[in-house]
C-alpha cells in the first residue's frame, strides 16, 4: 500500500485524499511528515488536502522548521500563500534561529521576500550566524 509521504512525493492528490478520508487510518506523525514534504516540493493541492485534515499550519519537523519555512526557502510562492492564508507564522524561529525571511534573503527571492513582508515578517531579527535583517 502506498504511504501518505509517497502519495505526496508523487503529487498524487487523488490517492492522498483517499488515504486521509479513512478515519484514524493515518497517524499524526505521518500527516506531519507528509505536510512538510508537500511544502518542500511545492505540491499545493496536497497542502490543501492535508490542511483540511486539521493539521496545524505551524507543524514543524525535527529541526523545528515549519512547512512555510520550506516553501519560502524553495521559492514555492503559491504554497507559501496558501500557508499564510491558513495562518502559518511568517515569524517562526526555526533551526539556527532562522525565520522564513532569513531563509529567503539568502537566496534573494524578491517576490517571496515581498510576500513575507506584506504579511508581517519582522526585519529586525538575527539568526545564529548573526545575520541581521
Amino acid at each position: 500500500m502506498i504511504s501518505l509521504v509517497e502519495a505526496v512525493k508523487s503529487n498524487n492528490s487523488r490517492i492522498l485524499q483517499l488515504l486521509v478520508a479513512v478515519p484514524r487510518a493515518v497517524k499524526q506523525n505521518e500527516l506531519e511528515t507528509a505536510f512538510i514534504h508537500a511544502a518542500k516540493l511545492g505540491h499545493n493541492e496536497c497542502i490543501d488536502i492535508l490542511l483540511a485534515t486539521g493539521i496545524h499550519p505551524d507543524t514543524t519537523d525535527t529541526n523545528n522548521n515549519t512547512a512555510l519555512m520550506y516553501a519560502a526557502q524553495m521559492n514555492h510562492d503559491v504554497t507559501l500563500q496558501t500557508l499564510v492564508s491558513a495562518k502559518a507564522s511568517v515569524n517562526w524561529v526555526g533551526s539556527g534561529k532562522s525565520t522564513p525571511l532569513h531563509m529567503v534573503a539568502k537566496h534573494g527571492y524578491e517576490k517571496t521576500i515581498t510576500l513575507l513582508l506584506e504579511h508581517g515578517a519582522k526585519l529586525n531579527t538575527r539568526d545564529s550566524a548573526d545575520v541581521h535583517l
